[in-house]
């Protein structure tokens, strides 16, 4: 199919580049005479009625005149001049003052329109005020325009031009067009008062066919279709040698915007298919905003055509003072993305490391104040976030971010934590001065201290939480009777970590 396709291109080419030269008529004011590329149709043409050659020349026309006096000038159509062609009823001496051009290149059987301006221009202030041009093809008339009038003073120098197109279809690649003017009332036309016609701006162009363009969202199928023609054949636009269809209607589904040629009999035209795509969102990570200020947030939004804002808003970007959640919407005609982020109050009164500590000696403790975006300082120099502590002392950190700066003072106590505790198992007491407590015997590193004296029965008779007070031997002040009786002892050490002995114990008075 490449020969048709190229066969195609080269006539759509050479026919859309056909128009008549000088096209607004442009040249010298002055009688008898034509603009350039551009001649008179002769007396001795079959179609002009014209008495002899000088009858049959018009004028070429502006505001300068030729002749002002008698009415033959007037403002152009477009550009500075324009002809004007006299049709005169004389007996024996008949003027009809026509233009003609051959045009060449043109594609037989092809439609084509021939489009110009008219107007009537007043000679004498004769009594004619309406006439047309009629339009040839060589001999063959292709129509005449319909007519326009004029009121004006025959030396006012405003004109009324009114467009008009004559359609035709050439059955061979040369034709001389011709324009000639015509009278729509020829009981009017009496010597020396007889119709002048204007002509301006006259252009040449090929009917063309119609194409329809198509958008779709990504996935879809789309259609696109000409009209107007006899034969069609699709190709895309980087590729003329993959025929994609011979119908007058095109379906497709490309990935991105994509073009195609419709190639007819009439022309080719560039038909374009428009793919959309979802709105793709992103709005970053969380804002931490001092109290007070305001974040601007500004998203990564592609292909949206409206976007929609936690707060109400609809513009691009968001700026706030608030904090929470944040969320936007992006939309367009295939669909929808959402994202959303917080933003937080960045305060650095929420930096604790917590109360005085203690430890054991033969423990260290690690400590992170590690804060978004924070710079940190140490009394022991250094930089870190994290540090670990391995003695006693008094220590601070300084943390510091856009928000200000925070200053965190502790201290940290080592104690030794091999604890231990030992009881009796007798005890007198007797008030001589000796073992007269039940109290342990001796202790190391005890935090934290409970005893508990119990009789046979499981009752509880006696407790203390003071290592340094122990049992007297009595029972609401009554002194307990000589017999064995039970101990618990629950006891921790700076480690925290739980303890319980438990015996019995005779008490001999």
């Amino acid at each position: 199919m490449k020969p048709l396709v190229c066969i195609f291109l080269m006539l759509a080419l050479n026919a859309m580049g056909q128009n008549f030269n000088n096209a607004d008529l442009e040249g010298n004011v002055g009688m008898s005479s034509t603009p350039p590329d551009w001649f008179s149709v002769s007396s001795s043409d079959p179609v002009c009625q014209a008495y002899n050659n000088i009858a049959a020349t018009p004028d070429i026309t502006g505001l300068q005149g030729p002749v002002p006096l008698i009415g033959v000038s007037g403002a152009p159509h477009s550009g500075n001049t324009f002809v004007s062609g006299l049709l005169s009823g004389t007996p024996g001496a008949h003027h009809q003052e026509g233009i003609r051009q051959t045009i060449t290149g043109l594609t037989p059987g092809k439609p084509y329109t021939i489009t110009f301006f008219q107007t009537v221009v007043k000679q004498d202030n004769h009594l004619d005020n309406s006439g047309s041009w009629g339009v040839y093809a060589d001999n063959q008339l292709l129509g005449i325009s319909a007519p326009s009038s004029s009121a004006l003073n025959f030396d006012d120098p405003t004109l009324i031009w009114d467009e008009r197109s004559i359609s035709f279809i050439p059955t061979n690649t040369t034709h001389s067009i011709k324009f000639l003017p015509k009278d729509d009332d020829p009981s009017q036309v009496v010597p020396l008062e007889s119709l002048r016609m204007g002509i301006d701006h006259i252009t040449l162009t090929p009917d063309s066919s119609h194409v329809y363009h198509d958008t779709i969202c990504y996935g879809d199928l789309a259609t696109i279709w000409a009209s107007g023609a006899n034969q069609y054949h699709w190709i895309p636009l980087n590729d003329p040698n993959n025929a994609l269809g011979y119908d007058s209607v095109l379906y497709v589904s490309p990935d991105s915007t994509s073009h195609y040629y419709c190639i007819t009999n009439l022309d080719t035209n560039l038909v374009t298919v428009t793919v959309l795509h979802s709105p793709t969102l992103e709005l970053g990570p969380d804002h931490f905003v001092c109290p007070g200020d305001s974040t601007l947030i500004y998203p990564d939004v592609q292909n949206a055509d409206a976007h929609h804002w936690s707060d109400g808003s609809s513009g691009y970007d968001l700026e706030t003072d608030q904090n929470g959640l944040v969320w936007m919407i992006a939309e367009n005609t295939c669909g929808s993305a959402r994202d959303s982020l917080w933003i937080h109050w960045d305060s650095l009164q929420n930096v604790d490391l917590g109360l005085d500590t203690s430890i054991c000696s033969n423990e260290s403790l690690q400590l992170d104040v590690f804060y978004p975006e924070a710079t940190y300082e140490w009394n022991h120099g250094s930089l870190e976030p994290s540090v670990l502590i391995e003695s006693s002392g008094d220590y601070w950190v300084e943390i510091s971010n856009h928000c200000g700066t925070k200053v965190h003072e502790f201290h940290i106590e080592q104690y030794p934590c091999n604890v231990s505790i030992n009881m009796g198992n007798v005890f007198t007491p007797n008030n001589d001065g000796v073992n007269d407590f039940f109290v342990p015997i001796n202790y190391k590193h005890v935090q934290e201290y409970r005893l508990l004296i119990l009789n046979r029965w499981g009752t509880v008779i006696f407790e203390s939480t003071d290592i340094e007070i122990g049992w007297d031997g009595t029972i609401h002040g009554e002194d307990a009777s000589e017999s064995v009786y039970f101990w618990k002892v629950d006891y921790a050490g700076v480690d925290e970590n739980n303890n319980t002995i438990q015996g019995s114990l005779t008490l001999v008075r």
